[in-house]
């Protein structure tokens, strides 16, 4: 009888630990009653070595760290041991090929699970975001978070604040450790939590600090991923309420089951490690977990990821996701993303901003004297299609940041503007360079100089013609009496004058020369330091024209009238208008020199520079650079509010 064993590296302190240990032995006894020709024998918790070189194990499933997982693969490299594994990692697959060519990778796909988080939070056009996932005894997160904050920011959502918690194992009061954890989440701004990574126990414990303090509410979201949304299926259905375990496996235990049902098929066609790796990666079949099947020494991922919205107790799936089509109700349609993400915005989220604070506060004033039922429904095209769904009353009207003109008022009315609005251009910032033989001149202008040296001679007549009949230092030929009334007046600028007066009248003088000495050498000595000091930062672009004669890349918001405006009023050629879809993905287009300028209306423009206050100015001698006004920003009805 042929025999095969088997070693299993599970921590039986965890949910999934038990589960796949289960698993794998019901797994292991099932293939001993069907086979009266083969026999497979387990072992559980022994160091990896021992297995390979004492109990001479034919392959080893893993559910260790990641960290522990790659020591593990080690080995199997050098005893030509086929290692398979279910820790997620973000590391590349050409580099785990690479380096662990008997490693294969049963984990669900972290880097996928981490577009689709990516793609929710763009899609509800989340701004701010809390991650919160739990490390494994080395500290390690796998490099979840990095990948995640990478993903955020390319599409401009910054992370406010990360919650790193500890291994479960190693708490000695987990209830108020994950309390007091919890307790700082309510002074940070943001109230989209992203649960990254936590095991079942630890999750559970996270969920029911935060109801507690009423942090699962319907102005929060929260987004989990595997492992702990793999384990919805295991736990009881009041799964939010309580987390209480339930009697059915989770899909981790489904697919150890089915990593035996693969070994067992291989050893069957294999006469050696190798012979055995290649045949294992070659299993096709259809497990209780769903296609087994590898690609690249990795379980091939479903097409699609199924997205779930927990609701009460309950939780029901909502729509799926793959990474070429997006988000959608069902795989074989091809909607719109607009229209995908209307659906998926339905599903929990209430409404907050500038513009939907301000109709509330206005609502408040209304219901004083008759009452204003509404419905906030989620609109994903351009500024003229939402306007032009008002016209055609489609929506009652629209709560944004509409700006008013005149070819939209004449289809559909506005409120009153509730902020001005105007066409503003933003550009870098660059060094003024400075003549420094001459920057001692740079304190006063041109006229300054003129007007000063005017005084000086003025000062120097008035006091020769007074002091030369009563003053001694005064006689000889004329030109030396106005060498010694230069001299006189030239060092009293420095309080340095020795000569003395003995007209009235010119004491007087000189008293009025003496308070315009002391204003303009403050003036100097303050405007010298400032140029010896402070650089001098001036615009990068001097204004539209050289824009256009320089054919340069300008950026501007496409979905807005913006872009029209900068075609057909200002002139400027379609080619060198580049979208921006966010304002936060302006400053990566101006570093990487894919626009010169960003045309911005003026509340937009506010909030950048008070965003991105250094580096940027707006160009121009006025607030509106490029000198437009418009209505202001306004609400659109189909009648008067």
């Amino acid at each position: 009888m042929n025999t095969m064993s088997i070693g299993a590296l599970l921590d039986n302190n965890t949910r999934i630990g038990k589960e796949m240990r289960t698993a794998v032995k019901v797994a292991g006894r099932n293939f001993n009653n069907s086979s009266e020709h083969h026999q497979a024998f387990l072992y559980f918790q022994n160091p990896a070595q021992e297995f390979v070189r004492e109990k001479n194990v034919q392959s080893i499933i893993s559910l260790s760290t990641w960290t522990e997982t790659a020591l593990v693969a080690s080995v199997g490299n050098q005893e030509k041991v086929p290692i398979i594994s279910f820790a997620m990692s973000a590391i590349e697959k050409p580099i785990i090929q690479q380096h662990w060519p008997f490693l294969v990778q049963m984990a669900p796909d972290i880097k996928e699970q981490i577009k689709c988080i990516t793609d929710i939070v763009r899609s509800f056009q989340w701004r701010k975001v809390i991650v919160i996932y739990e490390v494994d005894s080395h500290g390690s997160d796998s490099g979840a978070f990095i990948l995640l904050s990478e993903t955020l920011m390319a599409v401009g959502v910054e992370i406010e604040h990360r919650l790193v918690l500890p291994p479960f194992s190693s708490l000695s009061d987990p209830n108020s450790f994950v309390r007091q954890e919890v307790v700082h989440l309510l002074s940070k701004q943001a109230r989209v939590f992203i649960v990254l990574k936590t095991s079942l126990e630890l999750g559970v414990l996270l969920f029911k600090e935060a109801k507690e303090l009423r942090l699962v509410q319907k102005d929060s979201a929260w987004i989990i991923s595997d492992p702990l949304a793999g384990l919805l299926d295991s736990v009881n259905t009041s799964v939010i309420s309580s987390m209480e375990d339930n009697s059915e496996p989770s899909v981790y235990a489904l697919r150890a089951y089915d990593s035996v049902t693969a070994i067992r098929k291989a050893i069957k066609k294999s006469n050696s490690s190798t012979m055995f790796l290649e045949t294992f990666l070659s299993t096709n079949f259809t497990g209780l977990s769903g296609l087994v099947s590898f690609r690249g020494g990795e379980l091939m991922q479903p097409s699609v990821l199924n997205i779930v919205n927990v609701v009460g107790k309950r939780y029901k799936e909502v729509g799926v996701w793959s990474s070429k089509l997006g988000f959608s109700r069902s795989v074989d349609t091809e909607e719109s993303r607009e229209k995908l993400e209307e659906k998926n915005m339905e599903k929990c989220w209430s409404y907050s901003g500038f513009c939907i604070d301000i109709f509330l506060e206005v609502l408040k004033i209304l219901e004083q004297r008759y009452p204003l039922p509404y419905e906030f429904i989620p609109f994903y095209g351009s500024y003229d299609e939402i306007v032009d769904c008002v016209a055609n009353k489609t929506f009652d009207a629209v709560i944004g940041d509409i700006t008013i003109l005149a070819n939209r008022s004449g289809a559909v009315e506005f409120t009153q503007p509730f902020t001005e609005s105007g066409l503003t251009m933003v550009v870098t910032v660059k060094s003024q360079a400075q003549n420094k033989a001459w920057i001692f001149v740079q304190p006063f202008t041109g006229e300054m100089w003129a007007i000063t040296g005017a005084i000086l001679l003025y000062t120097v007549l008035i006091v020769w013609l007074l002091e030369r009949q009563l003053n001694p230092e005064y006689e000889g030929r004329w030109w030396n009496q106005l060498n010694t009334a230069l001299w006189f007046t030239c060092s009293s600028l420095f309080f340095a004058h020795r000569e003395k007066v003995y007209n009235n009248y010119t004491r007087i003088v000189v008293l009025v020369w003496l308070f315009v000495v002391l204003a303009l050498t403050s003036s100097y000595t303050a405007n010298l330091s400032s140029l010896l000091t402070v650089p001098r930062l001036v615009p990068s672009v001097s204004g539209i024209q050289w824009l256009k004669d320089k054919n340069a890349k300008i950026g501007c918001d496409g979905d807005s009238f913006v872009r029209k405006y900068l075609e057909n009023v200002l002139g400027f050629h379609p080619d060198n208008i580049k979208n921006i879809s966010s304002q936060y993905d302006y400053p990566k287009e101006f570093e990487s020199g894919n626009i010169t300028a960003a045309f911005l209306e003026l509340p937009y423009q506010k909030a950048f520079l008070n965003y991105y206050c250094e580096g940027y100015i707006v160009s121009g001698n006025t607030s509106s650079a490029v000198g437009d006004r418009f209505g202001g920003l306004g609400f659109v009805s189909i009648y008067s509010f």
